[in-house]
């Protein structure tokens, strides 16, 4: 009798362990970790663009100085080549974190996207894209918009724009290997075709948005006070009416 109690209670415990078995506990994260990507010729994400630009840029956590304006004003930068801006004077003593450096471009990538739609007016396919943003995002609105480059582009001639990338290499006039590299990357990049052949087809779509209608998830309050701390949608399609 007692061997067959022992053997029940055994299997009972067996049962118990292996239906009422307690779900581990997640392992926490932090910082950022990239969404796992499909392939996509119609649509680019926050995630594609920001692992482009966080290796072309790196990251500074304090500001440095960034060149000169056309008028020969200082420039100076902070995080992800976020240029610091009439108004941010704060964060020319700051020391930002990762996630701010998140935020300011954020907001660097919306106001890039939206005035890239208003002045290219030809289809691209994704590499095209993201190479023209590259661009834009390093030379800014009054060079890029005024450049041999875009109006080549707006002519339907891709292969003249794409020698046009070579000429953006100079700092303060003078040539530095970096952007001579940068330019070629991004030369290259507009002239390989994507996996998937295709175009982006123009339309009225919100330079961010998310599968289903999501809103837009770009924070409006940068470094002013205590705030949560926002959850990035890594994956959110980026689609973009002309580009």
């Amino acid at each position: 009798m007692l061997y067959l109690f022992l053997s029940g209670v055994l299997i009972l415990y067996v049962i118990s362990r292996v239906f009422l078995k307690r779900k581990a506990i997640p392992t926490p994260t932090k910082g950022y970790s990239p969404s796992p990507l499909l392939p996509s010729n119609t649509k680019s994400s926050f995630d594609e663009i920001y692992q482009l630009i966080r290796k072309e840029e790196g990251i500074n956590y304090t500001a440095k100085r960034d060149g000169k304006d056309k008028k020969g004003n200082e420039l100076y930068s902070i995080g992800i080549g976020h240029q610091i801006q009439p108004g941010e004077q704060y964060l020319m003593t700051s020391t930002i974190t990762e996630e701010d450096a998140i935020l300011l471009f954020d907001k660097d990538i919306e106001r890039i996207i939206a005035d890239m739609n208003k002045n290219i007016k030809v289809s691209l396919n994704k590499n095209q894209q993201l190479a023209l943003i590259s661009l834009r995002y390093r030379i800014g609105p009054g060079y890029f918009n005024e450049s041999t480059l875009l109006k080549e582009l707006n002519k339907g001639n891709y292969q003249r724009a794409s020698e046009e990338f070579k000429n953006w290499r100079l700092s303060e006039g003078k040539i530095v290997p970096g952007l001579v590299a940068r330019a070629e990357r991004e030369r290259v990049r507009f002239l390989t075709p994507p996996v998937f052949s295709g175009l982006f087809l123009p339309g009225n779509i919100s330079p961010l948005s998310t599968e289903g209608g999501a809103p837009k998830f770009f924070p409006t309050n940068i470094l002013k006070g205590p705030a949560k701390k926002p959850t990035y949608n890594f994956s959110a399609p980026f689609t973009i009416p002309k580009l």
